[in-house]
């Protein structure tokens, strides 16, 4: 699947991010454009101590797999000034206050939505966020595409963040593939992250703190009274460092700084992020 706005949230907190699958008015748009290779290129785990840590897949490992995906060119805005960004935002978190942004609009290369063949390989992408590479669930994705990925979360004690990273063989385009939800709590299976997978779903999109009935266990203590919360221990209790909301923009960030000069694309759990194709 492609991302949803599940954690429209999550992505707020990074610069820029509004995908806009709309292609500009020029004549650029109807230049074509080579398909873009991918490999799998990097292997991602977070520590006990909720640190990102990287591991690079040898070009020759079996682990390596390829995808060719059909890029376009489309128009994003990004704010003109990070530092503006951050101001505003921790000005609105901490004073419920906002101001104004200068927006610039710039052209990318996102993927081509309206392509079949690229429609399948992102899912392709999508399904392999569920397990690892050799996994017999694993899809191929053939000689296009730097095998080379990049797992994160795959150690044998890991329970949360997981999912693979593909880059172009050029280095300029980075499809991070996120796993979501694991079911299986109460019928079993689901793999070690069910238990996290259940509590960062009802801490970010339910009432964490509600007090239903005897089969209802909160996810924090923010509970005050009747039909009422702490709305500072919710903020709170939702940047935890180990919860995927702080996991995920660190994990993007780092990628912002690995290659500097990619486009990020994401795909697998539900995220919808402004200015990054998703």
């Amino acid at each position: 699947m492609i991302f949803s706005s599940t954690l429209a949230s999550f992505l707020s907190v990074i610069p820029g991010l509004q995908w806009y699958a709309q292609s500009p008015p020029t004549h650029k748009s109807r230049t074509t454009i080579l398909p873009l290779t991918f490999h799998l290129r990097h292997l991602h785990a977070i520590s006990n101590s909720s640190q990102i840590i990287f591991h690079d897949v040898p070009s020759n490992s079996e682990a390596m797999s390829t995808r060719e995906i059909q890029a376009r060119r489309a128009i994003v805005h990004r704010p003109s000034s990070s530092k503006s960004f951050h101001r505003a935002r921790l000005r609105s978190m901490y004073y419920s206050e906002s101001e104004i942004l200068d927006w610039d609009e710039d052209e990318i290369l996102g993927p081509d939505v309206t392509s079949r063949e690229t429609l399948l390989e992102l899912a392709k992408m999508t399904n392999n966020a569920y397990v690892e590479r050799s996994d017999p669930a694993w899809y191929s994705l053939g000689d296009h595409w730097n095998n080379d990925t990049l797992p994160f979360g795959w150690e044998p004690d890991a329970d949360g963040f997981r999912g693979h990273i593909f880059v172009s063989e050029d280095n300029s385009t980075v499809v991070l593939s996120i796993k979501g939800t694991s079911a299986g709590l109460f019928v079993g299976g689901g793999g070690p992250t069910v238990k996290k997978d259940k509590l960062n779903d009802n801490l970010l999109f339910s009432c964490c703190c509600a007090r239903v009935d005897w089969t209802w266990t909160t996810v924090c203590d923010c509970y005050s009274s009747y039909g009422k919360c702490d709305q500072i221990c919710l903020e709170r209790s939702l940047v935890e460092k180990s919860l995927f909301y702080p996991v995920g923009t660190n994990l993007y960030n780092n990628l912002t700084y690995l290659y500097p000069s990619a486009n990020i694309w994401l795909t697998g759990k539900g995220f919808l992020l402004y200015t990054v194709p998703t």
